[in-house]
């Protein structure tokens, strides 16, 4: 018996592959016609939204110190999600650009 794959490889193999396969039905394959084969659309890149942990790393600040900054309005731009805090990375860093451009006239 070979080794067995998990759903999460499976998964990753649909995903990678960038071409979809139509299958034909037994009225096409009558006619003379192949399976259709097409590239799927072009999406824009997007980037998942970041957690209060994932940005704290990366200002190298504690989280409480982002809690501390939302409630007096200086932090990163942020916004609720049930209980949670979600940043979008191109906010914060264009909020770090600002800190910069501010502090390095």
């Amino acid at each position: 018996m070979g080794p067995e794959r998990t759903e999460s490889a499976r998964d990753a193999t649909r995903l990678s592959d960038s071409r979809v396969e139509f299958p034909t039905d037994v009225h096409d394959a009558a006619l003379g016609l192949e399976a259709v084969t097409a590239s799927p659309p072009q999406r824009s890149a997007r980037r998942p939204k970041a957690t209060a942990k994932e940005v704290s790393a990366f200002l190298q600040v504690p989280v409480t110190t982002l809690y501390q900054w939302r409630h007096r309005q200086e932090g990163p731009p942020a916004v609720r999600v049930g209980r949670h805090l979600r940043y979008d990375w191109d906010d914060v860093e264009a909020w770090w650009a600002a800190q910069k451009a501010e502090q390095n006239p």
